[in-house]
């Protein structure tokens, strides 16, 4: 090959296709950029460095061959970094006759490290190992020779591209990124706060040095325009945040909360405030016409009638004495009347308040506005609209709310100025991370200690807080392992105070891993080299040290060493035996040999077979030439990408909708592990495993897995003893109690009134019928009891008895006041029409106190009774009341069908059921309580060390970063209509009302009707 200085063209592109084999498969794609080579597998020519050319990166591709003499290797990174499928951590194979240090200084500011420099005019093979010094920006730039195109067949995979990323980071400062927003960061105007505690964990355990800086957004610009330019400026080397997007490297959650819309808490308002608002629109103008036509009547009587001279004045001052006393010019005859009215005003107020009513709220003192409970609430209460331009995507699906927040939106100086607004002004609501509000909490408690903000009972979206990287960022791996590594301590985030951020702080520090490696070393070897801790353990001891390895996790690397010279064959037919056990529980360590000066290792998983085990060891290097051996060639990755002749098992309950629905392998869990053991290359095999509850979950799940029933267990239910995946979901368990229920119509009767209520009626009714016989007996009277009941009901029903009343505008003024009594118990919520109606409603069961109150019965599992703990009263009413089921769904028929249980359950079960549970009305025999009782996060267990436990964790947070979660979930719910509280209230309105309007306006007519013909007569 004349013009790349080889004999022929063919060795050269031999040397080109034998990387290609053993760095690709079928599925790969391959950028070849600017070069005429022709290869004959799946390529794409890329040519020149026209912005255009980024459409050719539909697919993201595993391989990139740049040929450097034609390319402007600065031009080119900096078009194609920007696209969202190229990645930097992928391979490169760079084809040129000079490779100058300023090439190698721009291809590792952008992070290129697995890349080989070929050079077409030697065939020579080189590569560079940018962060030998464990620094991240001080760069080694320095090429080393790994091998030639001549001698390609004796080249072994991780001689070309070996890992390059130190195991510390011992002399780096990284920098990361955070808004200032309490108690996230900066805490009390100080570098301190939840993430920034726990970031400078994570890079101290990497033995690096943290450094913070602050970020504010102008929300004028794209939120992730502006993190990725921040990112490629070097400002920091990754950004914090809770609001993720593909195009960046995402490390698992630190923390998933949901994020809430916070609303003016129901307060205590003025009376003059209360007067004027207890009425709707509606009824003032209904109000404000029915005195306007008494006063139209009344200035028309006082004008043409002759005989009756009473002035306007005079007519109001009549009309307040009869509300007041009763005694006018109707001369009442007997004391019987006087009782018989003072009856009909006990009534009339008694009904207001009993019945739900606000007419005596006015003496009380105490007015509260209405609950803001949804978000059709906020709308109602005509509420101002404050969030991130960011958020609003999530609520297209909303259309009415997501119309209603663009016309309301407002613009806050500051979120803290918008929380103000929340809790003082009321007239906005704010939408909030949970954990950032109850921080805040204090600020907003008022002095009865009540806080002045509330927020809705349902999370609006659920946020993960999790760190953003460039793609290929080296730093990625090391801060995910860390942020796993401290989640499976217990270090968590539930800070809602100063003294809880610094207990949480505090025990972080004491029980996060500081230092090196651990290394095992067995007896009488002499060690050399700089480690943490050095534990002194024969072979046989390796076994009897599972709890120490368990302890230490498996981020450390365990090295057993033997002496360069010696006899070792007794030692390696110990160690067969060890091989197969040690890589079944802990295949990520780290394991090297040495036998007589030769260094050994085996790769269990190389046939891509999780159960099927290679324990042939392999040299990797001799002690007379460890000068030429670089560290990470001892220590390659063992891990295969893809576990293409793997069968992998998972275990879960048979509980539908989770898992075997209709008695088949279906199921949100069953179907969602599936796509990611398909994912990962391998067959999934489902298997239910039924808890018989004989031992503790933990000691029951530990026994299916050491047993390889299974490789893992879908449960959720962990223990810190096992590896717990990222949660698929979390879910939320609520009490299912039965729903308001239809009654008949004397039980509804007999049940609207308390007690007290009835006994007060009584009463009355005894002290009544008692006076009425002795004035009767004494005085000889034919008016008996009966006839005073008939003359009672004669005066309710058409005013006429002996009052005698000598012109129309009584009648009318007395059409008014019965109107108003209906009136008055119809808005104030009253149920004076219920037994009209034929709708009877029980009261709702809303809290945990109302299951104690109408003494359900209580079905949960043993398991969750911890969870109750705090609240004493609570857990001994249950442990008086737990009833024991054949089935959870059994339960749940009692719920909804024998009215008498409440049953614990997940939202999601909840909604896979609602189905069976659909009354003749259309309404739901059951409901949930609208406070869930915890958080229930779905997840998998393994024994730790378990090789797919990574590979897993990556796949499920691909799929909740594409909805598939969401969507699987999805097809196994009921969407029910949202049962709201003012459901009566509406109906009475819309059925009863416009009906009791209709017989006023006819009755009003008429009377006017009679008006018009009296002084038609007067005139006459």
């Amino acid at each position: 090959m004349r013009g790349l200085g080889l004999p022929t063209i063919f060795p050269f592109l031999q040397c080109i296709l034998g990387i290609l084999k053993n760095y690709t498969n079928t599925g790969s794609y391959i950028a070849v950029v600017n070069s005429e080579y022709k290869f004959e597998v799946p390529i794409v020519q890329i040519r020149g460095s026209s912005a255009k050319i980024t459409s050719f990166l539909s697919p993201k591709f595993d391989f990139y061959i740049i040929d450097l003499d034609k390319t402007n290797i600065s031009q080119f990174l900096k078009l194609f970094h920007e696209d969202r499928n190229f990645c930097v951590a992928k391979k490169f194979v760079c084809i040129g006759r000079n490779v100058s240090s300023n090439i190698l200084e721009i291809m590792a500011s952008y992070y290129i490290v697995n890349v080989i420099f070929l050079h077409n005019d030697s065939g020579i093979l080189e590569t560079f190992f940018p962060f030998e010094q464990e620094n991240l920006h001080h760069l080694n730039t320095e090429l080393r020779v790994v091998g030639k195109c001549s001698e390609f067949s004796r080249l072994d995979n991780n001689d070309l591209f070996p890992n390059k990323l130190p195991h510390k980071w011992k002399n780096s400062t990284i920098t990361f990124c955070q808004s200032i927003k309490r108690p996230l960061g900066f805490f009390n105007d100080e570098k301190k706060g939840i993430t920034t505690e726990i970031h400078r964990l994570i890079l101290e355990s990497m033995g690096a040095t943290s450094n913070r800086t602050i970020v504010e957004f102008d929300y004028s610009i794209k939120r992730l325009e502006t993190i990725k330019t921040i990112l490629r400026s070097r400002i920091c080397d990754f950004y914090i945040s809770g609001f993720a997007d593909d195009f960046f490297d995402l490390t698992i959650p630190y923390n998933i909360g949901g994020m809430y819309w916070f609303v003016p808490s129901p307060a205590i308002i003025e009376n003059y405030n209360f007067i004027f608002g207890i009425f709707s629109a509606s009824a003032w103008m209904l109000w404000l016409a029915s005195i306007l036509c008494i006063a139209w009547c009344w200035y028309f009587l006082c004008h043409f009638e002759k005989s009756r001279k009473v002035s306007l004045l005079k007519k109001i001052l009549l009309l307040l004495k009869i509300i007041l006393e009763q005694a006018v010019e109707f001369k009442i005859l007997r004391k019987s009347d006087f009782i018989l009215y003072t009856i009909i005003i006990f009534v009339t107020f008694m009904m207001g308040s009993i019945y739900k009513g606000r007419i005596l709220y006015a003496l009380s003192g105490v007015h509260y506005e209405d609950t803001i409970s949804t978000e059709a609430s906020i709308m109602e209460h005509k509420l101002k609209i404050f969030l991130p331009p960011l958020y609003m995507k999530w609520f297209r699906d909303h259309r009415k709310f997501s119309d209603y927040i663009r016309k309301n939106f407002h613009i806050c100086g500051t979120n803290a100025e918008c929380e103000d607004k929340v809790a003082f002004e009321r007239n906005i609501t704010v939408l909030q991370p949970l954990i950032m509000a109850d921080y805040k909490n204090g600020h907003y408690i008022g002095e009865d200690g009540r806080l002045k903000r509330i927020k809705l009972p349902e999370p609006a979206i659920l946020v993960y807080f999790l760190c953003f990287l460039l793609p290929g960022q080296p730093i990625y791996p090391h801060i995910n392992r860390y942020t796993l590594y401290l989640q499976q301590n217990g270090i968590r985030m539930p800070c809602l105070n100063i003294e809880d951020y610094k207990r949480i702080s505090a025990y972080a520090r004491k029980n996060t891993m500081h230092g090196g490696s651990a290394i095992f070393v067995d007896k009488n070897i002499d060690h050399k080299g700089e480690v943490s801790e050095i534990v002194e353990m024969s072979i046989e001891g390796i076994i009897e040290c599972s709890s120490v390895i368990n302890m230490l996790f498996k981020l450390i690397i365990i090295t057993i060493y033997r002496p360069c010279n010696g006899d070792t064959n007794i030692f390696f037919e110990q160690l067969s035996g060890v091989l197969d056990w040690g890589y079944k529980r802990y295949p990520n360590y780290r394991v090297f040999l040495t036998d007589s000066g030769i260094l050994k290792t085996f790769f269990p998983f190389y046939r891509a077979n999780l159960h099927n085990l290679n324990t042939t060891l392999q040299e990797i290097g001799k002690c007379s030439k460890s000068s030429y051996l670089d560290q990470y060639d001892l220590f390659p990755n063992k891990i295969p990408k893809k576990w293409k002749n793997s069968t992998i098992a998972f275990c879960q309950s048979p509980v539908e909708p989770i898992g075997f629905v209709n008695n088949e392998k279906k199921g949100i869990g069953t179907e969602l592990h599936r796509l990611i053991l398909e994912s990962m290359g391998a067959t999934a095999d489902c298997k239910a495993i039924k808890f018989d509850g004989s031992k503790s979950r933990s000691e029951f799940m530990r026994k299916i897995l050491k047993s390889n029933t299974c490789d893992f267990y879908a449960s959720g239910y962990p223990d810190d003893s096992f590896d717990i995946s990222t949660p698929y979901n979390i879910d939320e368990l609520y009490w299912i109690v039965p729903s308001p229920a239809i009654n008949k119509n004397y039980n509804f009767i007999f049940g609207v009134f308390s007690a007290s209520v009835w006994l007060i009626w009584f009463t009355t009714i005894l002290c009544v019928a008692l006076f009425w016989y002795f004035q009767c007996y004494l005085k000889n009277k034919e008016d008996s009891f009966l006839t005073k009941i008939l003359l009672s009901f004669k005066l309710v029903l058409d005013q006429i008895v002996k009052l005698k009343f000598f012109n129309t505008s009584d009648f009318i003024l007395y059409m008014v006041i019965i109107f108003g009594t209906f009136m008055i118990n119809i808005i104030y919520r009253g149920r004076i029409l219920y037994v009209l109606s034929g709708i009877h409603y029980e009261d709702a069961i809303v809290t945990e106190d109302d299951i104690m109150q109408h003494n359900l019965q209580i079905f949960l599992f043993p398991i969750q009774e911890k969870w109750f703990r705090d609240q004493t009263k609570f857990l001994d009413y249950i442990n008086k009341n737990h009833h024991e089921c054949g089935s959870n769904v059994q339960c749940q028929d009692k719920v909804a069908f024998e009215r008498n249980i409440a049953v614990l359950r997940s939202r999601i079960a909840i909604d896979y059921y609602n189905k069976r549970y659909f009354g003749e009305d259309g309404r739901l025999k059951r409901i949930r309580l609208p406070k869930p009782s915890m958080v229930y996060y779905r997840l998998c267990s393994f024994l730790p060390g378990q090789p797919i436990f990574t590979q897993i964790n990556q796949y499920t947070y691909y799929l909740q970063q594409n909805g598939i979660v969401s969507k699987i979930i999805s097809n196994y719910s009921v969407k029910v209509p949202k049962q709201t509280t003012n459901f009566i209230r509406k109906v009475l309105a819309m059925k009863h009302l416009k009906w009791l309007f209709l017989l006023w306006l006819f009755g009003l007519i008429a009377a006017c009707v009679m008006f018009a013909l009296e002084i038609t007569r007067s005139f006459s």
